[in-house]
């Protein structure tokens, strides 16, 4: 009808082998929905350094395209990529002067805080307002102009009260509260957005509370470290893609370093360290069950599924081989640190050092 069906976008951008296929290689893809198109579409995704710019779309409307047709189109999208990019608007995100602004603040370590100011101040920003930086990045890694802007908006339209930009082909919401991130897991914008990142691949992290603008960049990059740990580490337990809160990597950001350097001494005393190089996956489950579980020994020989003696058993090993006793506070600590270290070590592929 000469207009594309309202729906059509919305099913395009959800359909994640569309946006694999045509967003992600120079090959074409065909699509077609039920009930909101009367002939299938060819697409030909247009590229600039592996970023996608735009897309020819044809109509199958006369006759079957042929592979005569796809070789003309695709020659057509190189013919038009030196027209497009003399445009700097095709290569360009939809952004504003206030993605601007906000862009030049996380990229600066040391920003004119003044100026800067100055500058949100026309914006009517709240500039000393308690937030939570979320980020939004794409776990397809399609570098999609479309996509992001797409993402963008839907973003925009869940946190119509708070800030939403682009920086760095990530979404970034800058949310208002005073209180704490808990009280938005409470709204009913919160199952939408759930539901919203699971079928646009999306992984959000979350950074911990912060105080006005001078905190943007470091809440930045703590969203970050969360969904870097959350994406690594999930692989080992399988976990599907959810919003990852920095607050919970804390202590996997400050081991992280050790483990990477090998200096697990600095944090770990010897038997620890003797544990893990034993490397006896029975009592390294049992601590990492007790450590979740409390002292609730009946709960934790049924979560790991073997007998109450057995686990009474495998803790006094711990005590007797390795002076580990798990009533005495200090000793959990590092035995939480440790277990961190383990995990870090399969999901970064990392070398504990302890050999």
């Amino acid at each position: 009808n000469n207009r594309p069906h309202p729906e059509y976008s919305l099913k395009y951008n959800k359909s994640r082998e569309n946006r694999l296929i045509a967003e992600s290689s120079y090959n074409h893809v065909i699509t077609f929905f039920e009930g909101l198109m009367n002939h299938r579409e060819i697409a030909i995704p247009i590229k600039h350094i592996d970023f996608s710019i735009g897309r020819i779309c044809v109509l199958e409307v006369n006759r079957d395209i042929t592979q005569s047709d796809i070789h003309i189109l695709k020659t057509l999208a190189k013919m038009m990529y030196p027209l497009m990019i003399s445009d700097k608007k095709f290569l360009n995100l939809e952004t504003s002067r206030f993605d601007y602004v906000l862009s030049d603040l996380m990229n600066n370590p040391k920003p004119n805080m003044l100026l800067m100011r100055k500058k949100l101040s026309n914006f009517k920003f709240d500039l000393d307002s308690n937030m939570y930086l979320l980020c939004l990045c794409d776990l397809d890694n399609i570098n999609s102009k479309s996509k992001v802007n797409y993402v963008k908006q839907m973003v925009q339209g869940i946190f119509e009260k708070h800030y939403v930009f682009v920086f760095d082909k990530n979404i970034i919401v800058l949310y208002n509260n005073k209180n704490s991130f808990d009280y938005f897991k409470k709204c009913k914008e919160y199952e939408e957005f759930l539901e919203f990142i699971k079928n646009y691949t999306l992984s959000v992290g979350v950074s911990k509370l912060f105080d006005g603008i001078s905190g943007i960049r470091n809440a930045y990059f703590e969203s970050l470290s969360a969904i870097n740990f959350a994406n690594r580490l999930n692989c080992i337990y399988s976990k599907e893609p959810s919003i990852n809160f920095y607050d919970d990597y804390v202590l996997h950001d400050l081991v992280y370093d050790f483990v990477a350097k090998k200096k697990l001494h600095y944090i770990l005393d010897s038997t620890i360290i003797n544990l893990l190089a034993d490397n006896n996956t029975n009592l390294i489950s049992t601590v990492k069950c007790y450590l979740d579980c409390g002292e609730n020994l009946n709960f934790i020989s049924d979560k790991l599924g073997i007998h109450y003696n057995t686990l009474k058993y495998r803790i006094n090993k711990l005590k007797t081989k390795y002076f580990i006793d798990l009533k005495n506070p200090d000793s959990l600590v590092k035995l939480k640190l440790a277990i961190i270290a383990l995990e870090i070590s399969k999901g970064y592929d990392l070398d504990l050092g302890l050999n």
